[in-house]
């Protein structure tokens, strides 16, 4: 890809290099967006006579589609992609779970020029629809060549970023404590319920064991069989 100056004549089509302002100061064209014939009377309006593109060479692949292919080629189970924009590709979580990252090959993706995988850390507890991860074409188009080395990483085991679901779990709670606070204990640990639950598990029983003295150690220890084998 190439960046140069060019007449406006010869402008329609490419990509416009960087932001242009208009005469009120806000911004006119954004850069990266394809000139259009209106976009190139907005600029004649202005005084301009030419204006600064990108220029796509024959082995180039748009910066939309190789986000797509490399998105496509490095997401994995529990993640979906909704949409490609601005060359960035956005990574987020099915549902409940814990982020798998490669990172010796995410490293190594990381260094073909002109692509960026930007991830959460691996093995991060994630809730659905939170982003994970994101793919970013730096330029407006990079070569094939490139495009395809990324593929090649990526493809080398299984997918580079993925998710595992949290299985659902039946979750037993002891609590120790006098008798007589057992609601107030309870109440207490009502937000412990509320993260069991928000990891799609659910509490199934709360019981209560009193640790005064020794014998009550051996009291605990039947409640934790009891807990196991329901």
């Amino acid at each position: 890809m190439k960046f140069e100056p060019v007449p406006l004549p010869e402008a329609k089509g490419k990509i416009l290099g960087h932001n242009i302002a208009g005469a009120n100061g806000r911004r006119l064209l954004r850069k990266g967006k394809p000139l259009t014939d209106q976009d190139l009377e907005n600029l004649r309006a202005l005084g301009r006579t030419s204006v600064y593109v990108a220029r796509l060479e024959e082995d180039d692949v748009d910066e939309n589609t190789a986000a797509r292919r490399v998105a496509q080629a490095v997401g994995g189970p529990g993640i979906y992609i909704p949409g490609v924009s601005a060359g960035r590709a956005n990574f987020l979580a099915n549902e409940a779970g814990l982020l798998r990252v490669d990172e010796e090959r995410l490293r190594r993706l990381n260094e073909c020029s002109g692509i960026t995988l930007a991830t959460l850390l691996t093995h991060s507890p994630v809730h659905a629809k939170q982003l994970v991860a994101t793919v970013k074409i730096i330029p407006y188009a990079v070569p094939e060549s490139i495009l395809s080395t990324a593929e090649a990483i990526a493809a080398e085991s299984r997918q580079l970023v993925h998710v595992d679901a949290l299985p659902v779990r039946s979750v037993g709670m002891i609590l120790s404590g006098s008798a007589s606070m057992y609601q107030r204990l309870v109440a207490d640990f009502a937000p412990l319920r509320d993260r069991v639950e928000r990891l799609g598990s659910y509490l199934t029983r709360t019981d209560l064991v009193a640790l005064d003295d020794e014998s009550d150690e051996a009291a605990l220890a039947d409640m934790l069989k009891q807990q196991l084998a329901a």
